[in-house]
């Protein structure tokens, strides 16, 4: 966010949102859906009006509250409740005066429709809070809300003011930033229809009270609806701030006393907070540290990470920077997590009271300054029995490292995208990497699979349980954030390796033939240690005689295998970062187990993957046999790519023979699959498949091979 004080805290009318920035509410508008800990939202279809997103109610407890600072008429919202056939439990939708206080607008008592209907209600005009609140959840049954709007009363019979500032209307309470500006001209209109609004004297407060008058005779008095201005002036000298609170007495009979704060600035900047804020950082876990900072007397608080000094008179951003050094937190008093933390490094941060607002920013001199060091892996006890010198250690430790917390596959997003992976950027946005490639998407949350995808670094296609409800899909150690169409589309189930001759790159991903005519996919190096440790993770935590998760694991189709050499060269070549090790233990917090081969790499070659057999040696991380040079490459042609409803795929290089032909989605899931009986050309129908990329596989006597084809919207 950008350095900005003084913002209203209550919504003007009307007032709506349609939920498309979860993470951001509109002002005054406030929410708790953190009880049963998942997404925010809604985003499929049939669960929102107005698309994206709709608000979603999972759990006992949960709200959404609207404070607003003038006489309400109606509420409107869309609501529906999730079930099949009926909808359980207690949903209530209440109003306030003053936020303590409630009473019963509508509420909903095991009778929620469960299609979307249109709900309009009157409200009490005394009112200026509204609460939808989600009493009492039973299970299986949520409650899903758009496009929630609430509209102004009319003028009503006694004097009404409201007032106005560069305009923008100003709610009670708002702080007008005047800067150096000596006339601050306010707009007030009588919204009354039948009674005058007479404004009898403003009266002012605080600090710099006699640093501020009024140019306006007074009393001042408005017929309906008529509006004029009203100058409030400032005059001071000596350089620095000038705060005062504004009283504007009138005869409306409810907000008799308007009250504005008023923050002019002489001179170029902002007086100098005085002293330095308090700061302490916390940190048990080798992915997370939180602040704790405070200051009393200044507006703000900025943190940074590392020592560059911030300017005078310059706007920061949270997760901007001040030269080298990046804003952590920027804000009042209080607590922060800091994102982008990983382990066995030292933190140092630097704190610095600032006053102000734009150009006029002043900021300490002098900084708190804290330093703190991550932890690194934490195993503890938790690999106690477990030994490589035991017969059984493969079993001992598939024993250990299987029974886990499964978080459903829907879920990565709030788990991992959003607790650990994506960081903050300007603009109030956030930072997601392709891990494959290094791409990057900027985004403003909420974040949903569009650009990127979750990846399996063991495809689907080689699981020896091939059921997207079982625990080892869902898995999150072997579960990383790509591009979709640069990297996993283009990765599909081939196996990993070293590219020797490229077919086509992606950032620093790269997909083509090895040295022994094989297609390959090839990660950056920043991945390759991490994707095999995971790929070794799998197959020691899931494998069983009738489920077997093995490496090589043959892609039955094009008949190629993923090699457990290149994935155990990689595990030595690239051992595990400090955020490969950061990661380890979030998963590990979330899940209750752990990857043996992030805390013990070593363990690789004390297995052979190919039948997850028991190398006592420990000398299984070198080839033993030679690998045999592919001699028939054979070239497919899909066109046209993209395509909307059919393409034509180029067979020529099959020579006539009898082909067998399988179209997969990204999922790895079999979409369409024929078998000609001769010819150089197939006609095939796309009309009828989502829009996205697919991989074609084609297979013959003498051998395969696969393209990629794109449908278009």
């Amino acid at each position: 966010m950008a350095l900005a004080f003084g913002l209203q805290a209550q919504a003007t009318l009307p007032t709506s949102w349609d939920f498309t920035t979860i993470a951001s509410p509109p002002t005054g508008w406030s929410k708790d859906l953190s009880k049963n800990n998942g997404n925010e939202t809604y985003s499929g279809g049939g669960y929102y009006v107005s698309g994206p997103f709709a608000i979603k109610f999972d759990g006992t407890g949960e709200y959404l509250m609207i404070n607003f600072s003038s006489k309400p008429d109606t509420l409107q919202y869309w609501i529906r409740g999730t079930g099949s056939n009926s909808w359980e439990g207690q949903f209530a939708v209440e109003e306030s005066a003053d936020g303590n206080t409630w009473s019963t607008v509508r509420s909903y008592n095991n009778d929620m429709p469960l299609t979307y209907v249109q709900v309009i209600d009157k409200l009490k005009t005394s009112s200026r809070y509204v609460r939808f609140l989600y009493s009492s959840k039973a299970s299986g049954f949520n409650v899903a809300m758009d496009d929630v709007y609430i509209g102004p009363a009319a003028g009503g019979l006694l004097p009404e003011i409201k007032v106005s500032y560069n305009g923008s209307e100003q709610v009670q309470g708002a702080e007008i930033q005047n800067g150096s500006d000596t006339s601050i001209v306010l707009s007030v209109k009588n919204i009354s229809t039948v009674e005058d609004l007479e404004i009898k004297t403003v009266t002012f407060s605080g600090a710099a009270a006699s640093n501020f008058s009024v140019k306006t005779s007074l009393p001042l008095v408005l017929k309906p609806g008529e509006n004029s201005d009203l100058v409030l002036g400032m005059s001071a000298t000596a350089s620095g701030s000038y705060k005062a609170q504004a009283s504007i007495n009138s005869n409306d009979p409810e907000n008799g006393a308007y009250l504005l704060n008023l923050y002019g600035i002489v001179g170029g900047l902002a007086s100098q907070p005085v002293g330095i804020p308090a700061l302490a950082i916390s940190s048990n876990k080798a992915y997370r540290l939180f602040a704790t900072t405070s200051h009393s007397n200044a507006d703000a608080i900025i943190i940074l990470q590392g020592s560059d000094l911030p300017i005078d008179g310059q706007v920061y951003e949270q997760g901007g920077y001040v030269g080298n050094s990046r804003v952590v937190y920027l804000g009042g008093s209080g607590e922060v997590e800091i994102d982008k933390i990983v382990a066995n490094t030292q933190y140092d941060f630097y704190a610095y009271a600032v006053n102000g607002y734009g150009s006029y920013l002043n900021y300490t001199d002098s900084s708190k300054y804290v330093y703190v060091t991550t932890p690194g892996l934490e195993a503890g006890t938790y690999y106690n029995g477990i030994s490589t010198a035991d017969t059984q250690f493969i079993a001992k430790l598939r024993a250990k490292v299987n029974p886990h917390f499964r978080v459903y596959y829907s879920n990565y997003i709030n788990t991992v995208v959003n607790n650990f992976e994506a960081y903050d950027t300007v603009g109030g946005q956030r930072v997601m990497e392709c891990f494959y490639s290094a791409w990057k998407q900027v985004f403003t949350e909420p974040f949903v699979f569009n650009s990127m995808s979750r990846e399996h670094s063991y495809p689907y296609s080689w699981m020896g349980e091939g059921s997207q409800d079982s625990a080892n899909y869902s898995d999150l150690f072997i579960l990383w954030t790509v591009n979709q169409n640069g990297a996993n589309a283009v990765r599909s189930n081939y196996p990993l390796g070293i590219v020797k001759t490229v077919s086509s790159e992606f950032y620093a991903g790269k997909f083509g033939r090895d040295s022994l005519g094989e297609f390959v996919y090839e990660p950056r190096d920043w991945a390759k240690g991490a994707l095999a440790r995971a790929n070794f993770y799998i197959c020691a935590t899931y494998n069983k005689a009738d489920k077997p998760f093995t490496i090589p694991t043959a892609n039955t189709f094009l008949g190629t295998d993923q090699d457990q050499y290149i994935l155990k060269e990689w595990n030595t070549q690239f051992p595990p970062s400090n955020w490969e090790m950061a990661r380890c233990e979030y998963i590990a917090s979330v899940q209750g187990n752990r990857n043996p081969f992030v805390d013990h790499p070593e363990w690789a070659c004390y297995i052979d993957f190919s039948d997850m057999s028991f190398v006592p040696e420990g000398n299984d991380c070198e080839r033993k046999v030679s690998r045999a040079v592919n001699s028939d490459i054979r070239e497919v042609k899909v066109y046209p790519n993209p395509s909307t409803d059919r393409c034509q795929v180029d067979l020529s290089a099959f020579e006539g023979q009898e082909v067998s032909l399988t179209i997969v989605d990204y999922f790895e899931r079999t979409v369409m699959s024929q078998t000609t009986q001769g010819g150089t050309t197939l006609s095939l129908p796309m009309a009828d498949l989502a829009s996205g990329t697919y991989l074609i596989l084609v297979k013959g006597k003498s051998g395969a091979q696969a393209a990629s084809a794109v449908v278009k919207p």
